[in-house]
Formats: structure tokens, C-alpha cells, sequence
């Protein structure tokens, strides 16, 4: 038995973060059958670091799935 998830899922890491990896992130990704967003200067806490960077990174991710939900390429 198969389960998919039927909603968009996404996480944003920080490629400094000393907890957990950009490798750890992407494997939970994988995981989750999730998309990524990996944002640069920014450790384990994204939206406290850099909330504007945070904000544009949703702003795209929810672009980008309301096209793929649309159907869009």
C-alpha cells in the first residue's frame, strides 16, 4: 500500500545550520517528497536570520506549486 501525500510540502534550510545538515535537509526532502529551498548566509534558524529572505523564498515556492497545480510548465 501507497500513500501519497496529496498537498504541496516544502522546507527551507539555512546552508550554515551546525544542527542539521543541507545533506540532512535534502534527504528529508527526498523523504517527504518534498521541495527545498536552501538559502545561503543563514544557520538553523531562517526566519529569525533573514525573515525577508524567508518571505520572497514561500512567495516563490507558492508561485511555483499554484502553477504546478494549474498545470502549468
Amino acid at each position: 500500500y501507497e500513500r501519497r501525500r496529496t498537498i504541496p510540502c516544502g522546507g527551507i534550510w539555512g546552508v550554515q545550520d551546525r544542527i542539521a545538515s543541507t545533506r540532512g535537509g535534502a534527504r528529508l526532502a527526498t523523504m517527504l517528497d518534498a521541495d527545498l529551498v536552501v538559502l545561503s548566509g543563514v544557520g538553523h534558524a531562517p526566519i529569525v536570520e533573514r525573515p525577508n529572505g524567508v518571505v520572497r523564498a514561500l512567495r516563490s515556492w507558492l508561485v511555483e506549486v499554484d502553477a504546478r497545480a494549474l498545470g502549468v510548465p
